[in-house]
C-alpha cells in the first residue's frame, strides 16, 4: 500500500475515533427520554434529549451529534428551515445551530401565510425580523402558550390564564375572556377545523367560537379525572374527527359526540398525532406507540419490532415514510409487513 493510501486510512481512523465520522448504527443512550422528534424533508431526522441533539441522514445513514440545546420542540418553515425552541430559540443554518436573542421560554411557533415567524413565550408574543435577525415584541406582552393564524390572516393568541386575544390585520386587539363565554381562561391549544370552526382547548374543557361568543362543546369536566383534564393539544383528521390530547388520555369528537379512551392508551404525555398518507392514524406518547384502525387502538411494542416503546415519538417524511424514536432506538415502519425495523440502536 502506498504512503498516500496509508495516510488516508490513518486520517479516517482518527476521525472515527474522535467521533467526526459515524460508522455504526449504535449510539450511547444518555438515559434521558427523547423530548422531540421531526423529519426535515426527506433528507434528515432530528431528535433531542436534555443532554443530546442528533441528526440522522436518510440518504447516507450517517448519525451526527450536535451541542445540546435546552429545547422541547422543533418547527419546520415552508422554506425547510429547522427551528428549535424551549428555554432557548435557535435555527439550523445548514452547518450549525444559531441561538437567537430571546431569553424567554418559548411555548409555540408558527409561520404565517406571508412568511412571518411568530412565537408564544412566557413574556408575550414576538415576531422574527429576518433583516436584523432578532425578535421584536408585538403589542401583546401577556404570557402565552399557543397561537394560530386564521384563513383571513388574522392571529389568535392563547394566553396563560388570560383568555384569548384576537389580533386583526390592522393590528387591533380584541380580548376574549369569561365575558365572551370562556368560563375557563387557561388556554392550552387552538385549531381551525376543516370547516373553519375555531376550537380552543383549556384547563377544563373545549370551546367553539360562533362569531359572537365561545361555547363549550367538550363537556368533559369530571369525565376523565377528579381535577379535570388539561386539553393541551387538538388535531383534526381528514375525516373531520377531532382528537384531543389531555392529561388523562385521548378524547375523540365526531358527529355522535365524545368518546373518551380513559387511560386505555397514553396514560401519560401525548407527544404527537400523525395521520399518514395511507390514512392510518398514529399516536406517540409516554407509555408507547399506538395506531387507530378506525375501531380500536393497537399498541406497537416488542410484538411489532420495538424493544422498548416508552417515550415514543413518531414523525412522517414528505414522501410518506414513517419513523419512530423510543427509549430503545430509532425505527422505520414497514407498512407491508406491519412491523418496525430498527435503524439506530440505543445502548
Amino acid at each position: 500500500m502506498s504512503s498516500k493510501k496509508l495516510l488516508i486510512v490513518y486520517v479516517i481512523s482518527c476521525l472515527i475515533i474522535i467521533g467526526l465520522i459515524s460508522c455504526s448504527s449504535t449510539m450511547k443512550n444518555d438515559e434521558l427520554p427523547v423530548k422531540t422528534f421531526i423529519s426535515q424533508g426527506d433528507e434528515y431526522l432530528w431528535w433531542s434529549t436534555g443532554n443530546s441533539l442528533f441528526q440522522w441522514s436518510l440518504v447516507s445513514h450517517h448519525l451526527t451529534e450536535y451541542e445540546p440545546l435546552a429545547i422541547e420542540h422543533f418547527f419546520i418553515t415552508d422554506q425547510n428551515i429547522l427551528w428549535a425552541y424551549g428555554m432557548v430559540i435557535a435555527f439550523f443554518d445548514g452547518d450549525h445551530w444559531v441561538k437567537t436573542n430571546l431569553p424567554y421560554k418559548a411555548m409555540d411557533m408558527i409561520q404565517t401565510n406571508n412568511g412571518e415567524i411568530w412565537v408564544a413565550t412566557s413574556n408575550g408574543y414576538y415576531f422574527w425580523d429576518e433583516v436584523t435577525q432578532t425578535w421584536s415584541l408585538s403589542q401583546v406582552d401577556l404570557p402565552g402558550r399557543t397561537l394560530i393564524e386564521l384563513s383571513s390572516g388574522e392571529l389568535l393568541f392563547g394566553l396563560e390564564g388570560e383568555g384569548i386575544i384576537h389580533f386583526d390585520n390592522n393590528k387591533q386587539i380584541t380580548h376574549w375572556t369569561a365575558n365572551n363565554g370562556l368560563k375557563d381562561t387557561e388556554i392550552w391549544s387552538l385549531i381551525v377545523t376543516n370547516d373553519n370552526n375555531i376550537l380552543a382547548g383549556t384547563r377544563w374543557d373545549i370551546y367553539r367560537w360562533d362569531e359572537y361568543k365561545w361555547h363549550s362543546i367538550g363537556d368533559i369536566i369530571g369525565t376523565l379525572d377528579a381535577d379535570g383534564p388539561v386539553v393541551y393539544d387538538l388535531y383534526q383528521t381528514r375525516d373531520n374527527v377531532v382528537w384531543a390530547a389531555t392529561t388523562a388520555g385521548i378524547g375523540r369528537l365526531d358527529d355522535t359526540g365524545w368518546e373518551i379512551f380513559e387511560w386505555e392508551i397514553c396514560g401519560g404525555n401525548i407527544y404527537e398525532f400523525v395521520e399518514v398518507m395511507n390514512e392510518s392514524f398514529w399516536v406517540g406518547c409516554q407509555t408507547g406507540l399506538y395506531r387507530w384502525d378506525g375501531l380500536v387502538w393497537q399498541e406497537y411494542g416488542s410484538n411489532k419490532g420495538i424493544a422498548d416503546n416508552d417515550f415514543a415519538h413518531v414523525t412522517q417524511t414528505p414522501e410518506g415514510s414513517l419513523f419512530s424514536v423510543t427509549n430503545s432506538g430509532m425505527y422505520k415502519y414497514d407498512v407491508v409487513n406491519d412491523i418496525w425495523n430498527i435503524l439506530v440502536e440505543f445502548e
